[in-house]
């Protein structure tokens, strides 16, 4: 195989948040920039490609969270075919939350929590010649399976041209208002889940505050007693999801994480999507945020009540603190980083 190949194949396992985030939008963007010079061409696909005239051609076999038996059984053969005909292609395998340890009110956990999978995820480890992950916690964790892949730290990054493709107009709000976006797998009916974090926070101020839960359609049971007080929006795809954050013109948004060392691996980018929606963030002072957020939930609800408020109230201050988040929401525009995965490839440009 010539050195000069730079197919790259993307085989993503799903086509929500984490595949457009660490596989579909990557390479629409390399495509873009590198594509028309030739230095890049770029595939994205679900199906196994047996085809040996595109398989032949790849520099870079890319998985994102391919883990049951048939997509095991696809990375086995895509590794045999390498192995014997194409030692110059390398194989990439891409993991942007654990696998193990999910919280048992997450929804994920029926799926993904199970040993076969687990031993599944031990050979891939063994099987590729590199893993990536976005934290330095997932990093660690993948080490504690003593694969023979190279392990490196790709952050999460987030399409300027989706999440900031204009300046919106915001329309000043009687009363704070408070966005908490996200899925379902954050608490289920029974279980507050993540929310046990602002549950009082929400329960004694949802008189004072405009409180949306973005992302579901009715509110869990446990909030059945303020249900009609709690505005909700259903699920939206990840490429419409940037414009809905916006046009809730909320002045906050929440990102509660209960201690745990699943929530502990997870990475930032809750902040990356209120930050480009200009929203104040308060979050759980926990190592996906504590780094680059400054305000946290203080366990009591009536301190951060009244944080909040003072924030509110204080319109220069809302200002500076906008500013802020802008400035470091910067570093993470994936146009502004495409050299990380064409260093990574090993391609000139």
């Amino acid at each position: 195989m010539a050195d000069d190949s730079k197919l790259i194949l993307w085989f993503t396992s799903d086509f929500g948040g984490c595949g457009h985030l660490r596989s579909i939008w990557i390479n629409e963007a390399l495509n873009s920039y590198f594509g028309s010079r030739k230095f890049y061409e770029g595939i994205t696909t679900s199906r196994f490609i047996v085809d040996t005239n595109i398989l032949k051609q790849a520099k870079i076999y890319h998985f994102q969270r391919q883990i049951t038996d048939g997509q095991l059984d696809y990375m086995k053969f895509i590794k045999k075919y390498r192995d014997e005909n194409h030692k110059d292609g390398i194989i990439i395998y891409d993991l942007d939350d654990r696998v193990s340890d999910i919280p048992e009110f997450n929804y994920a956990r029926q799926f993904f929590h199970n040993e076969k999978l687990l031993n599944n995820l031990k050979i891939i480890f063994d099987l590729v010649d590199i893993v990536t992950v976005s934290t330095d916690e997932m990093a660690d964790w993948v080490k504690t399976y003593k694969g023979k892949a190279r392990i490196k730290v790709v952050p999460n990054l987030v399409p300027k041209s989706i999440y900031r493709p204009y300046d919106f107009i915001r329309v000043k709000n009687n009363k704070p208002k408070i966005v908490w976006a996200g899925s379902a797998n954050h608490f289920n009916e029974t279980h507050k889940g993540d929310f046990e974090v602002i549950y009082d926070l929400i329960n004694n101020t949802i008189d004072e505050f405009d409180w949306v839960m973005s992302g579901v359609r009715k509110v869990p049971a446990w909030l059945s007693h303020i249900e009609k007080k709690i505005q909700t929006t259903p699920w939206t795809p990840i490429v419409n999801f940037p414009m809905v954050l916006k046009s809730l013109n909320a002045d906050f948004a929440v990102a509660p994480l209960l201690q745990n060392i699943f929530n502990e691996a997870k990475s930032n980018i809750k902040l990356l999507d209120y930050w480009s929606a200009d929203l104040i963030t308060i979050t759980s002072k926990m190592k996906p945020y504590a780094k680059e957020n400054d305000y946290f939930f203080s366990g009591d609800w009536k301190i951060d009540r009244e944080l909040i408020i003072n924030i509110f109230n204080d319109e220069e201050k809302k200002k500076s603190i906008i500013k802020r988040q802008n400035e470091r929401l910067n570093k993470y525009y994936l146009e502004n980083n495409l050299n990380i995965y064409m260093d990574m490839f090993n391609l000139k440009y």
